[in-house]
């Protein structure tokens, strides 16, 4: 039994407040997560052995630190329909039953708070899919010191669900949270995730520049002549010299980071993204 499996097991209700011992307390502390937002995540993940990017996203944004989109009165049942097509992999499930979805027996007000947490993570995986900040803002109302926002909290609570999942040996949890939480965080695609975390002066335009142009590791813009990076849209002389530079100095001192490979089941691919059913506004998604 880990640590955490036995801090878990051990830990206590009392008025209303999840206690644990204080020996065990260590690392939520190094978390900085509160014990329901650390109880919440390890009760999710323990849910299923592995689930698709909406599910950990969705789980992610049940942090109280996360701010949460409004859902509009005419989203509801789009937003409803996510949910069912994704009923399996959201590892926190609504507060009523499928049969009551799908039958109506609810009031708006029993799901609106719920569906604000899928619609943060439907954007959130909008971001991590690259798609604009001008898309953004014109389907969520976010702009770019909203990204800022969640781009760092993300830097936070991606990598505390992460280091929670490796401390209870879920390891497939593990692997999977790893990839997204760089995701989240740069808002890029896996491909890219080697740019924007060892390059300063690198983001996810400038990657995806970078990838177009053909450049597809740090090893690339290692060996490439600046003079045809600086030919790239977004791209000068003093910052092409500064991405060669940078790249033959992490090559040199072997400190490339690189992240981990993760194979995805394509014959399901729930597992990938999630799923959605056509004809409704989330079809852009």
């Amino acid at each position: 039994m880990t640590s955490l499996t036995f801090w878990l097991s051990r830990g206590s209700l009392r008025g209303g407040m999840i206690t644990y011992p204080q020996q065990h307390c260590s690392l939520l502390n190094n978390l900085y997560l509160d014990p329901y937002t650390a109880n919440t995540y390890i009760r999710g993940l323990r849910t299923r052995d592995e689930t698709n990017n909406l599910g950990y996203v969705h789980l992610i944004v049940q942090s109280p630190e996360v701010p949460r989109l409004r859902v509009r009165r005419n989203e509801i049942e789009d937003y409803l329909e996510l949910v069912l097509d994704n009923w399996d992999y959201l590892l926190i499930k609504p507060p009523i039953t499928r049969d009551e979805i799908e039958n109506g027996e609810f009031e708006d007000e029993e799901v609106e708070d719920y569906l604000s947490t899928v619609k943060t993570a439907v954007m959130l995986l909008d971001w991590a899919n690259e798609v604009s900040e001008d898309e953004l803002y014109k389907n969520y109302d976010v702009g770019p010191g909203d990204l800022r926002v969640y781009s760092d909290l993300m830097d936070w609570l991606a990598s505390a669900v992460t280091k929670l999942a490796n401390a209870l040996n879920m390891r497939r949890h593990e692997e999977r949270l790893n990839i997204l939480r760089w995701r989240l965080t740069y808002g890029v695609k896996d491909e890219l995730i080697e740019f924007v975390t060892n390059l300063e002066g690198i983001g996810r335009a400038r990657a995806r520049a970078l990838y177009n142009a053909g450049f597809r590791s740090i090893e690339d813009l290692a060996n490439a002549d600046p003079r045809v990076i600086s030919t790239i849209r977004g791209f000068g002389d003093k910052l092409a010299h500064s991405i060669v530079e940078q790249a033959r100095k992490l090559i040199k001192e072997g400190k490339v980071m690189k992240s981990s490979t993760v194979e995805v089941t394509k014959q399901e691919g729930s597992k990938s993204g999630y799923n959605r059913r056509r004809g409704s506004l989330l079809d852009y998604l």
